[in-house]
């Protein structure tokens, strides 16, 4: 007898729990984090898949994507964050393909930081200095030398 009343005696304190945290959140909605959405907000911010929004595959599509009549640009690897096209990682033949040849080299067969001998390429014309590592050939550092050359 003692425990069935113990037991009914949790659930009602359960319940009012239950009750008092629903009249809470619904008094305060602010205290529900924004990122908890009602369903329907959902899926409109889902976009739509190809076909499922009422045109059929690739109708009113070029082959790359683009609407009919839109100017074609190149396009940009915008998973890695580079300057003047030029990220970390990407090889040394890039570099000297979007600078040129015009830079001041240094060789600094210290490794310290980068685990590797390095060389330090100065563009001080176009203010920007990349360190490319000597045996990956890779851009190890991107620093920018010059404000006058900066434009947003």
């Amino acid at each position: 007898m003692k425990k069935s009343i113990a037991l009914a005696v949790f659930t009602v304190i359960l319940v009012l729990c239950a009750i008092g945290l629903a009249v809470v959140l619904w008094t305060y909605p602010s205290l529900i984090t924004s990122d908890i959405k009602k369903t329907d907000d959902m899926e409109s911010q889902i976009p739509a898949k190809n076909g499922q929004d009422g045109q059929k595959p690739d109708e009113g599509k070029a082959s790359n994507g683009q609407s009919p009549g839109e100017q074609q640009e190149k396009e940009i690897d915008t998973s890695k964050i580079g300057i003047a096209g030029i990220s970390l990682g990407d090889p040394k033949d890039k570099v000297k393909e979007y600078l040129g040849d015009d830079y001041k080299e240094t060789y600094q067969e210290e490794g310290g930081y980068f685990g590797e001998s390095y060389y330090i390429w100065d563009y001080s014309s176009k203010g920007i200095t990349f360190i490319i590592g000597k045996d990956s050939g890779m851009v190890l550092e991107i620093e920018l030398t010059g404000k006058d050359h900066i434009r947003f």
